[in-house]
């Protein structure tokens, strides 16, 4: 085994951490990069005509840990205090997409407060997201 540079040094362990990205973070802003680094094809649709749009309008990539995990499509209505998802998908390689729902709903209710937000709806088919969101 070898031995390590400084003494007492042990690496610090970390839990993956959940952030919703800008569509203009630098992460991600140059596309051909993302791509070819992390496997993640990533468009903002509001360039795209609406019956071409996949995902929405202005959708936000979901990072965990190290990997893109997914976009999700919010829309904050200020005047009425809500925070809508209008579409959330997963990256077809993420099987077991409810292991990430707690720390993607806690960096959803920082979101909404951050947007002035006071409850959070959605009209997406996902059950257990939606009973999820009811705790908010």
């Amino acid at each position: 085994m070898r031995k390590p540079l400084v003494e007492n040094y042990s690496p610090k362990r970390t839990s993956k951490k959940l952030h919703i990205l800008s569509p203009f973070d630098n992460l991600v802003i140059l596309r051909p990069r993302v791509q070819q680094l992390f496997d993640f094809s990533y468009l903002l649709e509001c360039y795209v005509t609406a019956k071409k749009r996949k995902i929405g309008y202005f959708s936000l990539p979901i990072l965990y840990g190290k990997e893109f995990v997914g976009q999700v499509d919010l829309k904050a209505d200020r005047k009425t205090k809500i925070l809508w998802i209008r579409n959330l998908v997963w990256e077809k390689r993420i099987k077991k997409a409810e292991l990430i729902y707690e720390p993607f709903l806690k960096k959803l209710k920082l979101f909404m407060a951050f947007n002035g937000c006071e409850t959070i709806q959605s009209g997406m088919k996902d059950t257990t997201l939606l009973a999820l969101l009811k705790t908010i």
